[in-house]
Parts: structure tokens; sequence; C-alpha cells
């Protein structure tokens, strides 16, 4: 308010700062199943976006729903989540093998004491694992081009040379026969993949994705119309040429070849490149069946190659620090070179190696959203350390006596959180009588009762 000092003199305050002042944020903590996400490790998650993309949906199995609903209410209101999802029976899809559980990042990298590390490739799971563990890596595929000859090739000449097709086929048929260069049976369909997208030079340009290989003879659906059905267009003459492509080679700019970082050190084109891809095989993931998920173009089976912009390209090293779905566990069966420095590698070209494309399905992917007293507690566990742990309140969920009682104990010790519990779904939901209702709720927290009266001004529990 202004006011005189003397006739005529007038002051007037004002505050120019533009000062905002902090607003103290709750941090929440849960510990919960899930369908997908990190396991033993605390998670910051800042919305419900968040939490769907991290650890996916709620479940009906279980109840699952009861606990995901709980952080998923608290993000309603807040934006610092803190969750855990513990070790349980849950494990990650691989491509071969008895199926693992792969924790987190850390975990893949430099193990947990017992088991790992698996970026050593020591794991004997196969090619790939998904990047964390239930039954959703199960729709992951990944295909893999390692050379420029994969990538693309051309079979041309007369009879009697090799991936040229036989006899005459007609107009209409599914299956085209293809030439074994006078080797023996089988050598001809050795040199095409299932997925591959052939042209035999008709002139509509017409092109055909091959879907099963017996022998020398491949069986075709159309490709790129809606309606795969019908067969070839036109009659095939004797010894057509054929130029075969890689399922996905229209997802990528060009074939694979040899990276600059390479060719700056060896001084020859060595082949190091490959392409990576990564499909939601049947929608479980994205919603679309066969979409594309993620594409890694020109990647290195040089150990210390780098991009143009310096970043890690080794494929292992790649996929650790960038893919969102999946974890290298070793290499294809011809690899030869693959893990070589620059150094190590020289002039030794892998265009000499007979690589071959690889298409996996990752399989036995296992949920689990039944967790143990022990599982629960170990969760609870993570957040004792009040050095390294920021926690306001911590949100029990579905909880009975023995979690809301942990829960409790951690808070007691770190004397600075506030447990929630609620009661059960059982004890009032589909129950008709209040009374009852009252008296479930009452006997849960009577169980509490030695618990609640050892807890703290500082550590209260809050009944809701």
């Amino acid at each position: 308010m202004a006011f005189q000092v003397s006739p005529g003199v007038q002051v007037t305050e004002k505050d120019l700062t533009n000062v905002v002042p902090a607003v103290a944020t709750s941090i929440a903590g849960i510990v919960m199943a899930a369908q997908k996400g990190p396991v033993d490790t605390i998670t910051a998650i800042a919305s419900e976006e968040e939490l769907v993309q991290i650890f996916g949906e709620p479940q009906s199995a279980s109840n699952h729903f009861e606990d995901w609903m709980a952080g998923a209410a608290f993000l309603g209101y807040g934006n610092a989540l803190r969750v855990v999802r513990p070790a349980s029976a849950a494990v990650n899809a691989c491509t071969s093998g008895s199926a693992i559980l792969i924790k987190n990042t850390n975990h893949y990298k430099d193990g947990d004491g017992s088991t790992g590390p698996y970026i050593d490739g020591s794991a004997s799971v196969g090619q790939w694992a998904a990047r964390t563990a239930g039954a959703w890596g199960n729709s992951l595929k990944v295909a893999m081009c390692p050379s420029a000859t994969e990538f693309e090739q051309d079979f041309a000449g007369s009879a009697g040379t090799l991936g040229v097709s036989t006899g005459t086929p007609a107009a209409g048929t599914t299956q085209v026969g293809v030439d074994n260069g006078g080797g023996s049976a089988g050598d001809g369909g050795d040199v095409y993949n299932v997925g591959d997208i052939v042209y035999f030079q008709e002139a509509d340009g017409s092109e055909y994705k091959v879907t099963t290989i017996v022998n020398d003879t491949l069986t075709l659906e159309r490709y790129g119309t809606a309606n795969t059905a019908g067969g070839l267009r036109s009659a095939l003459s004797a010894a057509t040429n054929v130029r075969r492509r890689w399922e996905f080679y229209d997802q990528f700019d060009s074939a694979p070849g040899t990276s600059t970082f390479v060719q700056d050190r060896t001084g020859v084109a060595t082949a190091d490149e490959m392409h990576i891809i990564v499909i939601d095989e049947d929608g479980g993931i994205s919603g679309v069946p066969k979409e594309i998920l993620e594409k890694w173009s020109g990647v290195s089976k040089i150990s210390d190659a780098r991009s143009s912009q310096g970043a890690q390209n080794y494929y292992v090293d790649a996929l650790y620090t960038g893919s969102s779905y999946i974890f290298w566990m070793d290499h294809p069966g011809v690899s030869t070179g693959y893990s070589n420095t620059a150094a190590e590698q020289g002039t030794t070209l892998y265009s000499a190696l007979s690589e071959v494309i690889t298409t996996v399905s990752l399989t036995s992917g296992v949920d689990d959203y039944a967790l143990t007293v022990g599982e629960q507690k170990d969760g609870i566990d993570r957040f004792k350390d009040t050095e390294t742990v920021d926690l306001s309140l911590f949100i029990c969920g579905k909880a009975d006596a023995t979690k809301a009682g942990n829960a409790l104990d951690m808070c007691t010790d770190r004397k600075d959180a506030v447990a929630f519990v609620s009661p059960q779904l059982a004890n009032v939901v589909n129950v008709a009588n209040e009374m009852t209702q009252t008296t479930n709720v009452k006997t849960l927290y009577s169980g509490l009762s030695e618990v609640i009266t050892t807890v703290s001004f500082t550590s209260v529990v809050e009944y809701y």
C-alpha cells in the first residue's frame, strides 16, 4: 500500500523478482507384479502413460489390477511414483533353450552376484532375448541381414545356372522350381530364404513372397497387394532369371556394406555392416500384426566401431544402449570375426564367409502376477535406504496383513514415510451386508494392531 512520508512525497514498493516459490512434491512408492518392465530396481514414473509404456496394462490375473490402479490413481494427482517389480517366476522370451530372467540392464551387463552377466553371450538361449520378463516378448520377431549379397541377389543364365527357374510354370501356379546348378537336390532352394521377395522379370513388375521352401521348390504368394492369393500372374519360360531380396529390403535405404569407421582403419571394404529389424509378429504389442517396432541400419560386427556421430556402432552395444525390445544374447551360427576390433579384423573380408539371413520368433516368455510373501517383502525393502531413496508415501495396493506389516516396518525404519493400507477387495466388494463389511475391515486391521502400536508418529498408517 502507498503511504506518505512527507507532503508531496509517495513511496511505492513492488516485488520485481518474479520468483516462483518452490512447492514440495510427494514421492510415492509401490511394489507390484507387471506385464513387463525392469525387475528388482526402483523405476521413476511420472504419468499414467509412462506407467503403461514401461510396465504394461492392468491384468485380471491374481487381481493384478488392484495394485496397478492404486499406482495410476496416485499419478492422477502427482508425478513422482517409484515402482518396484520384484523378481518372481516371470522369465524373458528368448530364441531357444531354457528361458531365463534378465532383471534389468545392470543385471544383463554386470550380473547380480548369482546370475549373469549375459552381455558376454554365455546364456545359451540363442541370438536374442526380450528386453524384460513376461509373455509379451513372445510376440517379438527379429530378422538380421548380414551382407549385401543376402540383401539382394540376382540369378541369371541358361539352364543349369544356380537359382534360375526350372520348367515352364503356368500362370496361377503357386510353386516354382529353381535350378540347383548341377549340385545336389536342395542346393537351389538353399540360396533362397523363407520370406524372400522374388521377381521373375514379368513385364508388370510383379513380385512374390516365398512362404515355404522344400528342396528346390519355392511356394509363393503375391506381394504388395491386399489379396496375396492367385499365384503367378503370367507363365514363366524355362530358365527365367530371378532376383531375390531380403524380406525387409524396403525398410532400408540400401544394402549393408562397410562402415566409414572400419574403411578408414583397414583401408578395405570388409563388409562389417548388418541390418536388424524387430517386428510385432502377432500384434500382441502394438495391436497391429507385423508392425515394425525398431530398425537398426548399418550396425557393425566390429566391437570398437563408431558411428559418424561417435556413438557405439557395434551391434551388441547399439542394441544394449538403444533398443526398447531386445537384448543381444549370441552371434549367429556363421560369425567368424564377429566382435573383432578393427585392428584384429584387418583386411579380412566378412564377405568371404557364408553368412546367412537369420529370422527368429521369440518364445517361452512367462508372466507371473501372483507374488509370494517373500517377493513382496524383497520389493518393499528396496525402499528402506533413506540415503539413496527418497520416499514420502508408500502405497500398499492389494495387501493382506503380512504385506501391510512389512510396509509399516519399512516406513518405521525410514522414519520419514507414510504407509497407506486399504481393506482387501473381498472385505467389501460383493458383500451385501454393511455390518459384515465393517466386521471384515475390523478383522483385517485388528491383525495389524500390534504393528500399529509400534509405529512412530513419523510413519503413521492411513486407512481409506
